[in-house]
């Protein structure tokens, strides 16, 4: 599905500085902040001691705030005021302060942005519109997130309809919080994978994530579903007449013409090509992200 213009992120800033902040981040989060390069951003995740996921975000080191250790998370608002308390609480006697930062924040669907230049997909751009600092990122060729301190009085983009971007969403398979992913998950398999580094060391809850990965197996995965009629999210999914998952997120696709879901799977008990019942309805199980 290819579309153009923007639409209202679900995502929050949280500013992370002070001279300790690296040291403290490093050891708490799950990505490796040694990666960071300038103009770069990395994704991450904080988790319980159980392994149990509290937040995921994109990691930015502020040029600007280097001599202090300036960091910014781009986080779910579902997850940004819990994320913030809990960073807050592992803190001692750190020089380390967590604090929201104020932002429009928007997914921008466009092949080329009206913007220069245009960065990388993993990297970011700053600038200025209006007189105002913007950051540009690439998310993934053809997505971007525009930061702003206000709509500028010249956006061109066109603002997306909630269900255009909602498929949208889903058929690249990215996971949303309170759909997908919520705080009592491991988040192993679940589309945020490239978040959780393997060979950093020691982080909070890195036990339990290297003993499912290395020893056993996620207990679930994320896949697609496609339907010849509507779906809904919290439908169970059985075949054979035994639970294999729930759909989590559900809309319908103009270009498949078509219903598309994400679901959440016991692992391996729902694979691509398979066929499982949602309800009283047959689906099918697709990879992901959906094929073009």
């Amino acid at each position: 599905m290819s579309l153009e213009g923007y639409f209202p992120s679900d995502r929050e800033l949280l500013s992370v500085r002070g001279k300790d902040a690296a040291d403290y981040l490093q050891r708490v989060l799950t990505c490796n902040l040694k990666t960071l390069q300038p103009g770069k951003f990395i994704p991450g995740a904080l988790l319980t001691g159980q392994g149990k996921l509290v937040a995921f975000f994109d990691l930015y080191q502020d040029l600007y705030q280097q001599a202090d250790g300036g960091y910014t998370l781009v986080v779910p608002s579902g997850c940004a005021e819990t994320l913030a308390a809990r960073l807050e609480r592992y803190v001692f006697s750190e020089d380390v302060v967590v604090a929201p930062r104020e932002a429009i924040v928007l997914e921008l669907l466009a092949s080329v942005p009206p913007f220069e230049p245009i960065p990388e997909p993993g990297r970011y751009c700053d600038f200025e519109r209006d007189g105002l600092p913007a950051r540009l990122s690439a998310l993934a060729p053809g997505h971007y997130r525009l930061e702003l301190v206000r709509m500028p009085s010249d956006f061109a983009p066109a603002p997306l309809e909630a269900e255009r971007f909602e498929a949208w969403r889903i058929e690249q398979g990215l996971p949303a919080w309170d759909k997908e992913l919520n705080d009592n998950l491991i988040p192993l398999n679940l589309g945020i994978d490239s978040a959780i580094s393997h060979d950093k060391g020691c982080y909070t809850g890195q036990e339990v994530i290297s003993r499912a990965t290395f020893v056993g197996h996620p207990a679930q995965e994320l896949v697609g579903l496609l339907a010849g009629g509507p779906l809904e999210a919290g439908t169970e999914l059985t075949l054979d007449g035994d639970y294999v998952g729930v759909v989590t997120s559900a809309s319908y696709s103009e270009t498949r013409q078509a219903s598309i879901g994400l679901a959440r799977t016991r692992w391996r008990k729902a694979k691509p090509g398979e066929r499982v019942q949602a309800g009283e309805r047959e689906v099918a199980v697709v990879g992901l992200p959906f094929a073009p």
